[in-house]
């Protein structure tokens, strides 16, 4: 029922080096599937746009920064056999989702490395006519911290909170800090 049977998908990406330690990218995707036969007649439509700007000066060998964006939508609608009364209904889904990310690497000292940003997802849609099953919001900001002891051993720190809202579900919802450490040792 779900399977590919008429599908299209176009893909595009681009990337351009404005000069020397900047450089900015963009892409896009359609992807289309049906299935149209009397008994089915399955539709499924998916888009994405991203950009991303990353600026590493000298190879990011002091500073690195890097964001990025992306929006994209989806829809289904499938229709199914209700068992109760074998009558038909349509099950449709439809979200619209939007995903930030900002990374900052500092190498203050030769054998420092300091990295923090994080990441946000928002997914928006016509709550009015319930044709959203998942409105969420997922936050997710880091830092970390990498402490290298010698050519072959290092030690890191890191911090991550997590937290992940659904308006919809609000039992499914939860928030938690996570502390991290290790050593790594290569022979």
């Amino acid at each position: 029922r779900t399977d590919l049977r008429d599908m299209q998908r176009i893909t595009a990406r681009g990337h351009y080096q404005i000069r020397e330690g900047l450089e900015i990218g963009a892409s896009a995707s359609v992807w289309n599937n049906s299935n149209n036969t009397s008994d089915i007649r399955f539709t499924e439509r998916s888009r994405d746009t991203s950009a991303d700007v990353v600026y590493a000066p000298q190879g990011g060998k002091w500073i690195a920064v890097s964001a990025e964006y992306s929006r994209g939508s989806f829809f289904s609608d499938l229709p199914f056999l209700v068992p109760s009364n074998y009558q038909t209904e349509r099950s449709i889904y439809r979200d619209r989702g939007h995903n930030g990310a900002l990374t900052v690497t500092i190498n203050p000292v030769k054998r420092v490395q300091v990295r923090t940003g994080g990441r946000l997802f928002v997914s928006t849609g016509p709550l009015a006519d319930m044709l959203q099953s998942r409105p969420t919001r997922f936050y997710n900001p880091e830092a970390r911290v990498l402490l290298k002891i010698s050519d072959s051993a290092s030690f890191s720190g890191e911090w991550n909170w997590h937290e992940y809202v659904n308006r919809a579900f609000a039992r499914e919802e939860f928030r938690t800090h996570l502390f991290s450490t290790g050593i790594e040792y290569r022979f």
